[in-house]
């Protein structure tokens, strides 16, 4: 789940600012779309004190709604949720055609927009937007079921380093996204961990890279511990032995 925070609107005076923070939670971290499945609904809740305008979307992880050619729509797509209100929103698959050999993902978008009115005249005014990005992820009918270990197993790592900068180099060659969190390499009682991204997943039959904060003694071998994401948002912990690799 990604939360981006934006600056709004303000400033018709002295600096002055209510603070607003973000306030839709969602019943669920993604969505799994299995292939014959046409829709999906998701339980919102408005936990500010204060109603907001809900704007909600799909798409490629850009958090902008001018994209055409996505999958999915949203209804509705512009509402306004009373402060401490409930609201169910329906994601409906548009039967567009996707990959049938490895799951596809897109982003489902929730921006709020607090409807507070202005101060009166003088004040200054400063209101927050938080765009909260939740996954979608379609899983076609060819795909065999899997356990969450299975998928570890199969994970190739190798571990680089160039210009002092240590690299994790992970390889997916299965058709699932592997959404990875707390990836840590140790040695002895030594540790370092990846650098935060917005999105950390490995996606299916490709390589993607992993930059360390930090670096540990040379040695032949270190232990990796990672987690992994299941479909219901629960994490997984396992680990792997990995050698160092010159450039």
């Amino acid at each position: 789940m990604k939360l981006k925070a934006i600056f709004l609107l303000s400033l018709t005076g002295l600096l002055t600012a209510n603070s607003v923070s973000a306030g839709i939670l969602a019943a669920k971290t993604r969505l799994l779309f299995e292939e014959g499945q046409r829709e999906r609904s998701l339980m919102l809740a408005n936990v500010n004190d204060y109603p907001v305008i809900l704007q909600t979307w799909v798409d490629q992880g850009q958090g902008s709604p001018d994209h055409a050619e996505i999958p999915f729509i949203t209804l509705p797509p512009v509402s306004k949720m009373a402060a401490r209100g409930l609201q169910s929103l329906r994601v409906v698959y548009n039967g567009q055609i996707l990959p049938k050999d490895r799951e596809s993902v897109y982003w489902l978008n929730l921006y709020e927009i607090p409807a507070i009115p202005q101060p009166d005249q003088q004040d200054a005014y400063i209101s927050l937007a938080m765009n909260t990005q939740l996954k979608i992820f379609y899983r076609p009918k060819s795909l065999k079921k899997f356990e969450l270990s299975d998928i570890a197993k199969q994970l190739n790592f190798s571990l680089q380093v160039e210009q002092d900068h240590w690299k994790l180099i992970c390889d997916n060659p299965t058709a699932y996204h592997a959404s990875m969190v707390n990836i840590q390499l140790s040695y002895q009682k030594q540790m370092i961990e990846t650098n935060a991204e917005t999105d950390m997943m490995s996606y299916p039959k490709s390589q993607r890279q992993y930059l360390f904060n930090g670096t540990l003694p040379k040695a032949d071998q270190y232990q990796l511990n990672f987690s992994l994401i299941d479909d219901f948002g629960n994490q997984h912990d396992f680990e792997k032995n990995i050698s160092f690799i010159q450039p």
